[in-house]
């Protein structure tokens, strides 16, 4: 079955850019959900990364809870060149996954 799927790209050594991270609609806000997060976050981890780093949307205010309550920390905003304005997250990988996959199943339990 198809959970969802992620696309990025090397930052640099220790940083991977994810471009777009997606959970079949049907999923999100389910536990299943929380283990596909889990398993790309392990996955980069056990290649050698220790962050990864993203950009959100200002409006997408759901995924920015999410994304600081299981670890991830504003960096900084951009502008593209085509005028889109976002907030860059990063997450140490370093931290606890058990402990981002506690918050994580929080989050769904209130949701």
């Amino acid at each position: 079955q198809y959970v969802g799927f992620m696309a990025g790209y090397n930052h640099d050594r220790v940083t991977f850019y994810i471009q777009r991270i997606a959970i079949a609609p049907e999923l999100k806000n389910k536990a299943l959900s929380v283990q596909f997060a889990i398993e790309v976050w392990q996955y980069m981890k056990d290649e050698g990364y220790k962050y990864l780093l993203g950009r959100v949307e200002p409006w997408n205010v759901a995924t920015l809870i999410v994304a600081l309550k299981t670890g991830w920390r504003i960096t900084g905003f951009t502008v593209d060149t085509d005028g889109g304005q976002y907030v860059e997250i990063t997450k140490e990988l370093s931290l606890s996954l058990r402990l981002c996959a506690c918050a994580f199943l929080s989050i769904i339990s209130l949701g």
